[in-house]
């Protein structure tokens, strides 16, 4: 009697454990060490030019046009993107991430613009609606964390710690991820993308990024929201 008790127990319990399996999160990441973007590609139909130098994932785009390297599933819903960016010049200095990526013209993008500030949209027909923007002094040949937590029908973009865009809409409730570029010369690095539908996967350096050790950005991070301020 107890033994079938036992397996009785061990069945529930393995049942469980599979209805669980679902709500696991995963993480994809990629901070480009291997010298490549393997597991990305360049948006069909985009311009511009993606190269790694000196383990960042370079993006070069001119003229009045998107480009975008992007990654992931169609089927993906809910996740979370984390990246840090660099803007070195261009016309427009323009860039950051999208989420529920259709093609280059259907899409929400969150951005940074140099002399703007914080830039979130949606984009069904090539122009943004529902645009958000908050201000602040973006500067050139800095690095940002940027943040964006993607759950059901509602977007929030932080940089540094700093919650600066918040968007609510049901356009598209699926879609990949990627960066982008406009009119602008961008670098990125250590993306990490994590979410319930989100496989483990990419390439990350353990030997950039210890155990245990907050991942620290190259040269100079504007991290943190006081830091911002104290620029004005």
């Amino acid at each position: 009697m107890k033994a079938k008790i036992s397996f009785l127990a061990l069945v529930c319990l393995a049942f469980a454990f599979m209805l669980a399996l679902p709500s696991l999160a995963g993480t994809w990441r990629d901070d480009f060490e291997d010298g490549d973007y393997d597991g990305w590609w360049q948006s069909a139909g985009t311009p511009g030019k993606w190269v790694v130098e000196d383990g960042e994932v370079s993006g070069e785009v001119t003229g009045n046009a998107s480009g975008e390297l992007v990654t992931g599933k169609p089927k993906w819903r809910n996740y979370t993107i984390e990246c840090k960016i660099k803007i070195l010049g261009g016309g427009m200095r323009w860039g950051g991430m999208v989420a529920r990526y259709q093609d280059t013209i259907r899409t929400y993008l969150f951005c940074l613009v140099v002399g703007i500030g914080a830039e979130g949209a949606l984009s069904t027909v090539g122009f943004m609606e529902r645009n958000q923007v908050q201000q602040f002094p973006v500067e050139l040949d800095t690095w940002y964390k940027l943040k964006l937590e993607v759950d059901k029908n509602d977007f929030k973009f932080y940089v540094g710690d700093k919650l600066l865009i918040e968007l609510n809409d049901r356009t598209f409730d699926s879609g990949i991820v990627g960066l982008i570029v406009l009119d602008a010369h961008v670098h990125f690095d250590d993306v990490i993308i994590t979410g319930p539908e989100i496989p483990d996967g990419g390439y990350w350096d353990s030997a950039k990024h210890p155990k245990g050790k907050a991942v620290e950005a190259k040269g100079k991070l504007a991290a943190t929201w006081g830091e911002i301020k104290r620029s004005r």
